[in-house]
């Protein structure tokens, strides 16, 4: 068989392409594992409370081709969110001012109405 310097040259190429190609796809996964963490750019939810909240915070599974949290994923996140505001008896309104994605964190930004300070009675 015959391979002239050209066909040659086109296979090298392509066999090239197609093995960076298939390096570029092995970290790709459908999914990821965000860890919540909650901030309150407002103030209206004391450092201390934070801290408590976020030690347990739970991590949320999310496509991992998603860039903005919206529909259905946003009820899941704020289901979360209210839940570990619950578990730790507070029982303020939490609302959810922005969420941002990066670096295996989900930061969520919330504003409680009334605000918690950390000092308010827990019920036993």
């Amino acid at each position: 068989m015959n391979i002239s310097r050209r066909s040659f040259l086109k296979m090298a190429g392509l066999t090239t392409v197609a093995a960076a190609g298939a390096a570029m796809f092995t970290g790709c996964s459908l999914y990821t594992t965000v860890k919540m963490q909650i901030v309150s750019a407002d103030g209206s939810v004391a450092p201390k409370v934070l801290a408590e909240i976020n030690k347990d915070a739970p991590e949320i599974t999310i496509p991992s081709f998603v860039k903005e949290i919206n529909g259905v994923l946003k009820k899941t996140v704020n289901d979360a969110l209210q839940k570990a505001f619950k578990e730790a008896n507070y029982t303020q309104k939490v609302t959810i001012n922005s969420i941002k994605v990066a670096d295996g964190k989900m930061t969520i930004d919330v504003t409680a109405d009334p605000p918690i300070t950390g000092t308010e009675a827990t019920e036993e």
